[in-house]
C-alpha cells in the first residue's frame, strides 16, 4: 500500500524521541502507552462529500524499527566513492586528480568556454569530451601538451558541434587517492559534508566523530519513518472505509487534467504521429492516466481520514507552533511561519502536513516498537513480498482456472445442445422415411 505523500512529508519530518521509548537491544519490545490505551474503542469519523471511515485500533500497535548503526565498512564505501588526494611526482594515471591550465582553440581561434586555470580534473571520471583525459593520462606535473579532440555532433552549443579544436594543456600538479586508513580523519569527514551536505549540516561537522553522528542521526529518522509507516498501513489495513465515488471520481480527473497539463505535451503532433484525432489520443490518455492514478489516489484520500479521525478522536489541536516545529523538522532551520510556508508549497498541503505531522508524532508515542538489526526487518520484508506474490500468482491461476472451467462447462452445454437437435434431426428423418415406406407399400398394394 502506497502511503499518502502528506504522511510522507511529515513523517520525514520526524527527528524524533521513537528510540527513547525503544529498548536497544535487538528482539526486545518497549512502550509508552497504558493499559487503557491498548483497549482503546474502535473510532469512526466521518468528513462530508469525502467518506467515512472506521477505524477498529490504533493505540498499541505493533511494528519493528532498525536499530541505527555505522559499520566501519560503511565508512570505507564513502571513503571509496569520495576519497582524499595527495601530489606525487609520478605520471597521470586512472583515478589521479590532475589540476590544469588549458587554452583551446577552433582554426587558430579561441572560443567561449574553451579557457580555464587551475581546474581539477578526475581522470577516468567522463567529465571532458572523448579523447581528451586519455591524452592528459600519462603526464606529469610541469608537463605542457597540446591536445586535438572533436566535439560530438549532437554537442550542446552548435558553434562547436562536430567541430575540431585544439587544446594547450599545462599539469600544475598530479594527486593520487590516499588509502582509508590513512585518509579516513577529520579533514576528509568536514570535505565529504562540504561537498555532499547542506550548507546548514555541514557547517557543524569539522570531525569524523560528527561526521559519523550526523549519519547515524539520519538513519535513525529513516528507521522511525519506516517504523511509523509500518503502524499507519497496518491501521488503514484493518480499517473499513466508505468513500464518496463522486468526490473520488472528481479527484483522479482533476489529478489527470493537472498531469496532462504539466507534461506540455504537443498533442497535436503526438497525434498525427499516432494516426488517432487530438481528441482521441487525449481520451485513450486519459484513460490509461486513470488506471495508473486512481489506486494512488483512492489511498491518498484513505489516509487523509484516517489522519482527521485521529485528530478528531484524541482532540488533538494545532497550535500556531506546530507549523515553525514541523518546518524545522523538515529542514534543521528555525523561523518559517505557516504564510510563509503557504507560499513556498501551497496553503492546503501545508495544512494537510502539518495534520500528519501531529498525527504521527502521536502514534509515535503510542505504538510499541520492536529493535531489530536492519537485515532481520529487510529478510522479513523480502519473505513477506514473497508470500504475497504468492499469493497474488495463486489467486490469478484460480481465476484462469475458473474461467477455463466456465468455458469448458460452456462449450459442453454448445455440444449437448446440438448433440440433441442431432438426435432430434436423425429421429425426425427416420419418422419420415418409415412413414415413407408405408406409403409406397400401401400404393403398391
Amino acid at each position: 500500500m502506497k502511503i499518502k505523500k502528506i504522511l510522507i512529508l511529515a513523517a520525514a519530518a520526524l527527528t524524533a524521541t521513537v528510540s527513547g521509548a525503544c529498548s536497544t537491544t535487538a528482539g526486545s519490545t518497549a512502550s509508552t502507552q497504558s493499559t487503557a490505551a491498548e483497549k482503546a474503542e474502535p473510532i469512526e469519523y466521518t468528513k462530508d462529500g469525502v467518506g467515512t471511515v472506521k477505524i477498529k485500533k490504533y493505540k498499541g500497535i505493533e511494528a519493528d524499527m532498525a536499530e541505527a548503526v555505522l559499520d566501519e565498512s560503511e565508512l570505507e564505501d564513502i571513503y571509496n566513492s569520495s576519497p582524499s588526494y595527495k601530489a606525487v611526482s609520478r605520471a597521470a594515471k586512472d583515478g589521479d586528480t590532475v589540476n590544469i591550465d588549458y587554452e583551446g582553440t577552433i582554426g587558430g581561434e579561441k572560443f567561449e568556454g574553451g579557457t580555464a586555470e587551475k581546474t581539477d580534473l578526475v581522470i577516468g571520471s567522463g567529465r571532458f569530451i572523448d579523447g581528451f583525459e586519455e591524452q592528459v593520462k600519462g603526464m606529469s606535473a610541469g608537463d605542457e601538451k597540446t591536445i586535438t579532440v572533436t566535439f560530438p555532433k549532437e554537442y550542446q552549443s552548435e558553434d562547436l558541434a562536430g567541430k575540431e579544436a585544439q587544446f594547450k594543456v599545462k599539469v600544475n600538479k598530479v594527486k593520487g587517492p590516499v588509502s582509508s586508513s590513512e585518509g579516513i580523519n577529520d579533514e576528509w569527514a568536514k570535505q565529504v559534508a562540504a561537498d555532499h551536505l547542506r550548507e546548514e549540516d555541514s557547517k557543524n561537522i569539522d570531525t569524523l566523530d560528527k561526521l559519523k553522528e550526523y549519519i547515524l542521526n539520519q538513519r535513525k529518522k529513516q528507521y522511525e519513518q519506516e517504523a511509523l509507516y509500518d503502524v499507519i498501513e497496518k491501521i488503514m489495513n484493518e480499517a473499513e472505509f466508505n468513500l464518496n465515488k463522486e468526490n473520488l471520481d472528481k479527484k483522479i480527473d482533476d489529478a489527470v487534467t493537472e498531469a496532462i497539463e504539466s507534461y506540455g505535451m504537443d498533442f497535436e503532433k503526438i497525434a498525427q504521429d499516432s494516426g488517432e484525432s487530438v481528441e482521441e489520443y487525449k481520451e485513450k490518455l486519459r484513460d490509461n492516466m486513470k488506471k495508473n492514478m486512481a489506486v494512488n489516489i483512492e489511498e491518498d484520500i484513505k489516509a487523509e481520514l484516517v489522519v482527521e479521525a485521529i485528530l478528531d478522536a484524541e482532540k488533538i489541536k494545532i497550535e500556531d507552533h506546530d507549523y515553525s516545529d514541523m518546518y524545522e523538522y523538515f529542514t534543521g532551520e528555525k523561523g518559517k511561519t505557516r504564510e510563509q510556508m503557504g507560499i513556498e508549497i501551497g496553503d492546503e498541503l501545508v495544512e494537510q502536513s502539518v495534520k500528519s505531522f501531529k498525527v504521527l508524532n502521536f502514534l509515535k508515542e503510542n505504538s510499541k516498537f520492536t529493535m531489530k538489526s536492519a537485515q532481520e526487518i529487510e529478510k522479513a520484508k523480502e519473505e513477506s513480498m514473497s508470500v504475497e506474490a504468492a499469493k497474488e500468482s495463486a489467486a490469478e491461476a484460480s481465476k484462469e482456472a475458473e474461467a477455463s472451467k466456465s468455458s469448458e462447462k460452456a462449450s459442453d452445454n454448445d455440444n449437448s445442445k446440438e448433440s440433441g437437435k442431432t438426435e432430434k434431426t436423425d429421429k425426425s428423418t427416420q419418422a419420415k422415411e418409415s412413414a415413407d415406406s408405408k406409403s409406397s407399400e400401401s400404393k403398391a398394394q
